[in-house]
């Protein structure tokens, strides 16, 4: 009877994944924010599959999108597009060894050298038997991603079952050495177990903008401020293309105040019916906020620290703002109104 095979930790698709499966999509759509619609990562590809054809060589996204979700399920042993250059080498899969005698030995010595790495670590007796596929990333030698099946040498006259798929990840470097990182059983992945798969990718891909989102919080990126000590920090930006700020313009603001020395809120009109309104540059409103709103984008949101020389001052304001405070505003522009010509 033929042994079991032995359950690896790492997950295998064992498919070519289709274009319009249900959750290709909405993931596409989570990818937004990280590649705009113009951006081109993609110099060459080759496919398989007719559906990820690109006309006139225009990138699409979708091969990207196809390409990270196969290295997601089968750790790059089963790619089936190749969307060519990119921040990180890509995978492609070879067929050298289909022509090449020469190439084919050598490929299948790696195989050998990787079942060998296999049987001592696990105290079994599997010999080489022939290549399925091989896959490579070159970056200063090659890393070789084998598919290959090999038979329990234990059996005499082994039979289909005797016979065993297994995966190998070899290096090559340019310098000749040879390292064997690893060599497994091939794990065949049920349909409930790519469900769960497919959900783990989701929630990752949630909790990964989720990240995204609270680090450009809790680091502003800082406008550019030609004003000494003024310091203005862009908190979230509104639509590309929006309405923009200009002094002399009437804009609607949403904001709070606090005092930077212990934080403590002393006028905010959040919650509070309509919008705060006024002219930039008009002197409505103390010298720093005007100067921190100024080219903000309607849906924009910035925190201003304003020094005390534009803010109230060495007299401060009464009760409420002591005399040489700094203040810290944060302002969310919600319209803006073109000055009316005369």
């Amino acid at each position: 009877m033929a042994e079991p095979e032995i359950p690896s930790e790492f997950p295998y698709g064992g498919r070519k994944r289709q274009a319009g499966e249900e959750e290709e999509e909405e993931e596409e759509n989570m990818n937004k924010d990280d590649d705009s619609d113009d951006s081109d990562y993609s110099i060459g590809y080759d496919s398989d599959d007719p559906i990820f054809e690109i006309l006139e060589g225009k990138a699409d996204r979708k091969i990207w999108t196809q390409y990270y979700r196969e290295w997601d399920e089968s750790e790059g042993f089963d790619i089936s597009v190749f969307p060519g250059t990119s921040f990180m080498a890509g995978i492609a899969q070879q067929y050298d060894h289909l022509t090449s005698p020469k190439v084919k030995q050598e490929y299948t010595e790696l195989c050998k050298l990787a079942i060998k790495k296999f049987n001592s670590e696990n105290d079994k007796m599997y010999a080489f038997e022939e290549i399925v596929t091989v896959n490579a990333s070159f970056a200063a030698g090659t890393w070789y991603y084998f598919t290959f099946k090999a038979s329990d040498a234990t059996i005499e006259n082994a039979d289909a079952d005797a016979i065993k798929t297994f995966q190998a990840l070899v290096w090559h470097g340019i310098d000749k050495t040879i390292d064997v990182d690893f060599c497994r059983l091939k794990k065949f992945l049920t349909s409930e177990d790519k469900k769960k798969m497919r959900e783990e990718r989701k929630k990752k891909l949630q909790q990964r903008r989720e990240a995204v989102a609270k680090f450009k919080q809790d680091n502003p990126s800082l406008v550019k401020s030609f004003v000494p000590r003024l310091v203005i920090e862009e908190l979230s930006k509104g639509k590309p293309g929006g309405r923009k700020a200009y002094p002399g313009f009437k804009i609607g603001i949403r904001y709070t105040c606090k005092l930077k020395e212990n934080d403590k809120i002393f006028d905010t009109n959040i919650g509070k019916g309509d919008p705060l309104e006024f002219r930039i540059a008009s002197g409505q409103l103390i010298k720093g906020w005007e100067i921190g709103a100024a080219g903000m984008r309607i849906g924009d949101k910035r925190r201003i620290t304003i020094p005390p020389e534009l803010g109230y001052g060495a007299k401060g304001d009464g009760d409420i703002v002591p005399p040489d405070s700094w203040l810290v505003i944060e302002v969310e522009l919600i319209y803006v109104d073109r000055p009316t010509s005369t």
